[in-house]
């Protein structure tokens, strides 16, 4: 079965939202190379120079309804939050492609991501410490739901910490 990394996804979204705002300026010279990487997968790159500079651009094209290819996070098999390459994690997960797509922290070799991470259908991981109720900020979140239709939509993380279904504080650090 084949692995991908699921933030993938969220940044094939951001590039079609950059190529967008790049289609105002002056395209002199573009160079495209597409890999078939498996079945169901594709990775294209383009190389293009504007009239504002170079762009390059890095699109994975995965077909989720192929029925051997599994979108899913990987994480450090070493430790928790430990920050590796994301060639590391992808080889260790025994995936063949993926795209490092959420942000970290950078001080120190440990970082939890900022964004929501799920995984058959289960939160694995929410930062409420960063994405705090009362924050002002929301993430863009990729999902699958149980049909495998893709959607993006944005999500704040909520911990309530309850007793006897009653909520005594949110959890935030």
């Amino acid at each position: 079965m084949k692995k991908f990394l699921i933030s993938a996804c969220v940044v094939v979204a951001a590039v079609l939202m950059s190529v967008t705002s790049v289609q105002a300026v002056e395209i002199l010279f573009e160079s495209r190379i597409t890999r078939q990487v498996s079945r169901g997968v594709t990775y294209e790159e383009n190389r293009m120079m504007t009239s504002r500079g170079m762009l390059d651009v890095h699109v994975l094209t995965i077909d989720i309804h192929e029925p051997y290819v599994t979108l899913a996070p990987v994480i450090s098999m070493d430790s928790l939050g430990f920050k590796d390459t994301a060639l590391n994690l992808l080889r260790n997960a025994g995936a063949v492609a993926g795209i490092n797509a959420d942000y970290f922290g950078l001080a120190g070799t440990h970082s939890v991501h900022f964004g929501l991470s799920a995984n058959d259908g289960r939160i694995t991981a929410i930062n409420p410490n960063i994405n705090a109720p009362n924050a002002e900020s929301l993430y863009a979140t990729f999902l699958l739901d149980m049909y495998n239709n893709a959607f993006f939509t944005y999500m704040q993380g909520r911990v309530r910490f309850l007793v006897n279904g009653v909520q005594l504080f949110d959890i935030s650090a």
